[in-house]
């Protein structure tokens, strides 16, 4: 029990035994909760905690006021979905299930229902309330796995005992079994991730419904209570569902989301799951992060919650692909589909041959990714085992492996794969195989970005350039920018500009010209990738220049043919302005979706048009002078025969201009 300065629920039962409840008395214990609750979480005290405490006074609330105001001990009153669970915090709703065997025994009460209902509300509690029988509880879940689930979540209040029999008639053998259950969460999940995107690397992210948030923690409890019958994570961790690690990031991840959650209801005295640049100051303040040399309190405190975030959202992937074999995969074929002497293919999941196949193979971490992306069309995933088995190896990433020709010759062979790239840089990221290849990219993983157009952390916005870049190859998806999709086709290694958009803001966050700071990373990682020195060139020189283009077709005139000429020397060469052009167009359109425009990107193409003419008219112009020169030397050869020095004719063409001499042949 949480003991506290002003009040307990044991203290407020024997008030409430002595008092009869009235609107004011309710709203003055309400009041002196939510100011409880503000000075516990000032005071240290754990969401966790918090959020019990609050269950515990609301109980006592509750109980009160039903039993001052209904009189059937036929009726139930019971706690439904995150209060059912205890999880009720600051701003939480208050869902409440009334309850009665038969329809005769609502109706007997119902002025004393509708009384308790108004007055709920008149005494400032938000609840929000659903009367029914057993029987319409069970048709109701029947038809709508949203009420199915919260009455799975039900805890006896007052009245009559309920509990036990809404799970004998909502039991798995009667409706929604295991395996009904799975699809439809797993649907209603896929559909809140396509809903916000991802949102979760948003600057100000939902903490609640973002992927990787506290609905996808849910989503497991809920589909496993279903299928296991328990009702924790750590009675999961008994069944060999989770090993300790993962319990522990789960427990670690969760109770942080929780705290966000209960200081962002109390700053802002309402339910709010919004996680606004006002609200993570203050919380970072609280949390005791301070502000260092290379970053701020707040960037530190969000980069524990991408972080988190991120972990969340892979083990919700490996739980549900557990889950997914569990439940849906016993029947049926159990053949495997051999791909080579590390993997296989089972149920159109990749899989590895066995345990030890990392530990033989230390390389195979990054042939997974590209026998996804090689067989996207036919594989459809990573069985949750070998899921497991990646994140458990990713020490054996370390610089000797960086440093192997093995890694590195897949790796790019990877990023040369016609399909399923993006996809599959992604889930590299997610599983911790991309920033242990690339170490510099483990860094800015949940860096924000605090200017006017970022909305993205800059890891999510390289994954979203790099993805942008992988469009061009589509002609389709490339549609809306006339000329793209042939420029990149005209690429011999396309894979150095998804290069240069993976590695062109990983100097962010340091200090100074991240451009340039880049561009030394850029360069160290294309060494480790064995990339020869032209081609480690390119790389760099794009990183270093990323943000040229856009910057000069936006602020220079670029009819000023001074402007132009510098241009197109530091460009040099077509190839060059063809990565620059498309790397720059991919680069803003992964920033923010305010940030590219018809009209930016016309200002872009009219500097890459007047950028290429200017380098083939300087071709045409370097190609004259040096024939010219060539043809002045060999008159020069036949004039000497003839007794006359080449400071004679140099002062007769002179006289004479080079259009006379580019007239006439050498003998003429």
């Amino acid at each position: 029990m949480i003991e506290t300065a002003i009040f307990s629920s044991e203290t407020l039962c024997q008030a409430l035994s002595t008092q009869p409840l009235t609107t004011a008395l309710v709203r003055e214990y309400t009041n002196d909760l939510q100011a409880e609750l503000h000075w516990m979480f000032s005071a240290g005290e754990s969401a966790e905690r918090i959020s019990q405490y609050r269950c515990e006074i609301i109980d006592t609330l509750l109980r009160g006021i039903w039993q001052q105001t209904v009189h059937n001990d036929k009726l139930s009153l019971l706690a439904v979905g995150g209060y059912g669970r205890g999880e009720l915090q600051p701003g939480s709703d208050i869902d409440l299930l009334i309850l009665a065997g038969k329809d005769s025994q609502l109706r007997k009460s119902d002025a004393e229902l509708r009384a308790f209902i108004t007055l709920l509300w008149d005494m400032g509690l938000e609840v929000g309330q659903s009367v029914r029988t057993l029987a319409q509880c069970v048709s109701e879940a029947r038809k709508d796995i949203t009420v199915m689930t919260a009455l799975m979540e039900t805890r006896d209040l007052c009245g009559k005992s309920r509990v036990a029999d809404l799970e004998r008639l909502l039991s798995p053998r009667r409706l929604w079994s295991s395996k009904q259950f799975f699809n439809a969460k797993l649907e209603e999940q896929q559909q809140r991730h396509e809903n916000f995107g991802e949102s979760s690397y948003l600057l100000e992210p939902n903490i609640k419904e973002s992927p990787g948030g506290l609905r996808d923690l849910q989503t497991i409890a809920w589909v496993a209570k279903r299928h296991y019958q328990v009702g924790s994570l750590e009675e999961l961790a008994k069944l060999g569902f989770l090993d300790d690690r993962e319990l522990e990031t789960l427990i670690s991840s969760r109770n942080l989301l929780w705290w966000i959650r209960t200081g962002l209801h109390l700053l802002s005295h309402r339910k709010d799951d919004q996680l606004l640049f006002d609200h993570q100051r203050e919380l970072a303040t609280l949390a005791g992060y301070q502000d260092s040399d290379h970053s701020l309190a707040v960037e530190a405190f969000m980069k524990t919650y991408y972080q988190a975030v991120m972990e969340l959202r892979r083990l919700n992937e490996m739980f549900m692909q557990r889950l997914r074999e569990e439940i849906m995969m016993r029947r049926g074929s159990n053949r495997t589909k051999r791909i080579n002497d590390r993997f296989q293919v089972r149920k159109k999941q990749l899989e590895v041959v066995d345990d030890q196949v990392f530990n033989r193979h230390p390389e195979a971490l990054i042939e997974v990714f590209l026998l996804l992306a090689r067989h996207s069309e036919t594989i459809q995933g990573v069985s949750a085992a070998t899921i497991r088995l990646i994140r458990n190896h990713c020490y054996l990433i370390d610089d000797q492996f960086r440093h192997n020709s093995a890694g590195s010759q897949l790796f790019l062979g990877f990023l040369r794969e016609p399909h399923g790239v993006s996809d599959q840089l992604r889930r590299m990221h997610r599983y911790g195989v991309l920033s242990a290849f690339f170490p510099e990219f483990r860094r800015i993983t949940g860096q924000m970005q605090h200017d006017l157009f970022h909305v993205y952390t800059v890891d999510e916005h390289s994954l979203l350039c790099v993805r942008n870049v992988l469009r061009f190859a589509s002609a389709e998806e490339s549609a809306n920018l006339p000329g793209s999709h042939d420029l990149y086709l005209n690429f011999d290694k396309p894979e150095l500009l998804i290069l240069a958009a993976l590695t062109h803001d990983v100097g962010k966050g340091l200090g100074g010209n991240h451009s340039g700071l880049g561009a030394k990373m850029a360069a160290q990682f294309c060494a480790q990738l064995n990339l020869s020195a032209s081609d480690n060139d390119t790389v760099t020189w794009l990183v270093r220049s990323h943000l040229d283009m856009s910057s000069l077709s936006q602020n220079a005139d670029i009819s000023d043919a001074d402007v132009l000429t510098r241009f197109a020397n530091h460009v040099g060469n077509q190839q060059n302005l063809d990565y620059l052009f498309l790397l720059t167009i991919a680069d803003m359109q992964a920033t923010g979706p305010n940030v590219w425009n018809s009209w930016k990107g016309s200002l872009l193409k009219q500097l890459y048009r007047a950028t290429l003419q200017q380098l083939k008219t300087g071709k045409e112009q370097l190609e004259s002078s040096e024939a010219l020169s060539a043809k002045k030397l060999k008159t020069l050869d036949l004039l000497s025969a003839e007794q006359i020095s080449s400071a004679q004719a140099e002062r007769l063409w002179a006289r004479l201009g080079d259009s006379y001499i580019r007239r006439f042949s050498p003998t003429e």
